[in-house]
């Protein structure tokens, strides 16, 4: 997981090109968006944004972000905790 703005330096990651190269690597990647939600524009279906996840509390209310091409994504291992 990756943080995709981070709050005391307003220091934001290009989220799409930080994506493109790790789906070139064949992983996938989380991004935390706690600080970005809601003050940026994210365009996390068209970067092809695996998933994402923010607080509901700070900017907006909503959930997580999970992009479709992982609906039926059953190899993936369940995070348990």
């Amino acid at each position: 997981m990756i943080g995709g703005a981070r709050y005391y330096t307003d220091q934001l990651f290009d989220i799409e090109t930080i994506t493109r190269i790790t789906h070139e690597q064949s992983c996938c990647l989380e991004w935390d968006l706690a600080h970005a939600i809601g003050n940026v524009p994210l365009k996390l279906h068209d970067w092809q944004v695996d998933f994402a996840v923010w607080c509901t509390y700070m900017y907006l209310n909503g959930g997580v972000f999970v992009h479709s091409n992982h609906f039926n994504d059953y190899h993936l291992s369940r995070l348990d905790g």
